[in-house]
């Protein structure tokens, strides 16, 4: 049995270069990293009966391993309904109720008459209530007054409509005693980070400075406090961060507060609490660079490149295995002796310290030898915050290793260098995802130049990012760049930009460049 285990662990960072097993599967625990062996073992040839098997292993069913399940089961039903997918609104409308509710969504429906949503309504009646009386809502001549009456159907259209739909529909100001009813329901959460995030909501942004935000979680009301800066209510939105301290739990957020206390006062009380911060992030950097109070809390971590590492770094269940010992942690930490494992060390270490201690570690630096410091500091920044430079992690989308490349990209990266015979595993490998990332950045600084655009581009994509600055961010007005820095429409890609620049800025400082944040932000700025 152990000869066995020690087999499955050592093949599974080379299964992809032949084949995986249905044994190898179910030997590994649930996770992300097994759905996405899962996803590549359905492409193989395999029976019937293997493939109901490792679909039924998966711990998140998403879309790309359904289209791979649907492609090869005999299953009927599966087939009907990944068949209903793609078929347009047009013509679905003339199938089955069960195959409207599969196919049919309110952004594909934006093209039907008010006839055909009638239509559609009328089939879906007894199949599912709520999307029925949703697109009879959408058949009204108007849908927002329609809406606002019925909280269940406001927030099933408005939540999850597509922009434009909501821009010639859905922007108009809400009336005060329905937006006091909305506001109870924590759906309406959502609804105020859509409405905030867009800049062409403009009579629902407005609508949002009457909002009692008793009911909002943190991050709604954070929101509300940033919408109320860009239309010029200063004091409102000091109310609003107020509220949203209170229910602040991650010092960056409360941070983010001080800092904002800080834009709008002017007052060196909310500096001073930043210098005492225990987080490093943004708002903290700037603080201290202005007070010029260097960090106490900056680490790095020893290790030996003598010593061999306590587990196989390029085995993605191994550190998912690892993570599980948290009840000495101190014994762990101490295991980790090889240069090889230094960022699973400075992992556990911030555990220890209860995440109050940084670790800015610098691991398998070998490999960019003769890269230029800015260039090497935006890698190691882009590395920390991906994966805290675990080689071998696997996210819940299946991006892949320290740098965290999705498969198709790393495909394309690999045919671009000319890497004969790759392999998606490769990319547990330190080198490959080094030079593949200093790759990846060359291509995205010759469309992006600042390192926060940059950011946002890998994290959310080019697309995303270039059609973001064609709008109205950046520009040469009160509170920029920070309130722009707010208003990025892709939420994760909001905070990343955040992480990866204060990341960038440390990381600098320590490869001997010395580098002003607030600097390199005001430099965002266009006229």
């Amino acid at each position: 049995m152990l000869l066995k285990t020690i087999l499955l662990t050592v093949l599974s960072t080379y299964l992809l270069a032949s084949s995986i097993s249905l044994e190898f599967l179910k030997s590994k625990p649930k996770s992300f990293a097994r759905d996405f062996y899962i996803l590549e073992y359905m492409k193989q040839d395999i029976s019937q009966d293997e493939l109901e098997a490792a679909y039924s292993l998966v711990k998140r069913k998403n879309s790309k391993l359904f289209k791979e399940y649907a492609k090869k089961t005999k299953k009927q039903d599966v087939k009907n309904k990944a068949k209903c997918q793609k078929i347009s609104a047009k013509s679905i409308i003339k199938l089955s109720p069960s195959c409207i509710v599969e196919g049919l969504n309110y952004k594909k429906a934006a093209v039907l008459s008010n006839k055909e949503l009638m239509q559609v309504s009328k089939k879906l009646k007894t199949k599912d209530r709520l999307k029925s009386k949703t697109f009879y809502a959408m058949s009204r001549k108007d849908v927002f007054g329609y809406i606002l009456k019925r909280n269940n159907t406001f927030f099933e259209l408005f939540n999850n409509s597509y922009r434009s739909y909501k821009v010639k529909h859905l922007n108009k100001t809400i009336p005060l005693k329905y937006l006091n009813r909305l506001s109870t329901d924590k759906r309406f959460n959502k609804s105020i980070e859509l409405i905030v995030a867009n800049p062409v909501y403009d009579n629902l942004q407005n609508s949002l400075l009457n909002v009692n935000p008793k009911n909002q979680n943190f991050r709604a009301t954070f929101l509300l406090g940033v919408n109320a800066i860009r239309l010029g209510y200063e004091v409102k939105a000091l109310e609003f961060f107020d509220k949203a301290l209170k229910k602040a739990y991650y010092q960056m957020d409360k941070d983010n507060i001080y800092f904002w206390q800080y834009l709008i006062t002017k007052e060196q009380k909310y500096i001073d609490i930043l210098n005492k911060s225990w987080d490093i992030n943004m708002y903290s950097v700037i603080a201290r660079q202005k007070s010029r109070i260097p960090f106490d809390n900056i680490y790095s971590s020893h290790c030996s490149s003598i010593k061999k590492p306590s587990i196989d770094i390029l085995d993605p269940f191994a550190w998912i295995d690892i993570q599980k010992e948290n009840k000495d942690l101190e014994k762990r930490v101490k295991a980790f002796k090889s240069c090889d494992e230094l960022p699973h060390k400075a992992v556990f270490e911030t555990k220890l310290n209860n995440y109050k201690k940084h670790f800015y570690v610098q691991p398998y630096k070998e490999h960019l030898m003769g890269v230029d410091p800015k260039r090497k500091a935006l890698i190691y920044a882009i590395a920390r915050q991906e994966s805290r430079f675990i080689p071998a992690s696997i996210s819940h989308s299946y991006a892949l290793g320290m740098m965290q490349f999705m498969p198709f990209l790393a495909r394309a990266t690999a045919k671009e260098l000319e890497i004969k015979n790759f392999q998606l595993t490769d990319m547990f490998k330190p080198n490959i995802g080094y030079k593949f990332a200093d790759h990846h950045l060359d291509y995205l600084e010759k469309h992006l130049e600042h390192p926060l655009y940059i950011s946002y581009a890998y994290n959310g994509g080019i697309g995303f990012t270039t059609r973001m600055l064609k709008e109205d961010y950046f520009k040469n007005k009160k509170y920029e760049p920070y309130l722009s820095m707010e208003l990025v429409p892709y939420k994760e890609s909001r905070r990343y930009g955040k992480k990866v620049i204060a990341n960038y800025v440390i990381y600098a400082g320590l490869l001997g460049e010395d580098l002003n944040l607030e600097n390199i932000l005001n430099e965002l700025i266009k006229e």
